[in-house]
């Protein structure tokens, strides 16, 4: 019986609590010696382009890394790997082959390297399919620029 006075009591007081209402502030009563200053909060730098030297056989000098204003470039034509039967019989393998492309201003990768493989006789005809790509180029301020751009193609020889 205590228990259910108690709990009682302690919504009653709530309920009172809650119907008080306070007076208004004044502006003389706003400004306290304890107010703490209000900071904005930081604004996130956007980070400049970052280039990367070009490889040997490509017409652009700097190649800009993707990210920082830096948008991707957009495949427009894609070309799949070419597997001989020998391989695609005696591998049977399956996985995702990680690749570098560089690809200049126009968009033609003129360039490739393997950073992560699934085979080592599976990356030669990677790079030549990835050669044959075309790509709408990256841009910078809506100014087309060459750029070194990270792409994965799956493997599924089983």
């Amino acid at each position: 019986m205590r228990k259910l006075l108690f709990l009682v009591c302690l919504l009653g007081c709530q309920r009172e609590s809650a119907s008080v209402e306070k007076p208004p502030v004044t502006p003389s009563q706003a400004v306290s010696s304890t107010a703490v200053p209000v900071v904005a909060p930081a604004v996130p730098k956007v980070s400049e382009p970052r280039s990367v030297p070009a490889p040997s056989g490509c017409p652009d000098t700097v190649f800009y890394e993707v990210g920082g204003g830096i948008r991707a470039p957009i495949v427009t034509h894609r070309v799949d790997p070419e597997f001989s039967q020998g391989v695609a019989r005696t591998l049977r393998v399956s996985g995702s082959i990680l690749l570098q492309a560089f690809i200049d201003a126009s968009g033609r990768v003129c360039a490739a390297t393997i950073l992560r493989g699934v085979h080592p006789s599976l990356d030669g005809p990677c790079i030549e399919a990835l050669m044959k790509w075309k790509f709408k180029p990256a841009k910078l301020a809506d100014r087309p620029v060459a750029c070194v751009y990270q792409l994965t193609v799956n493997i599924n020889l089983r």
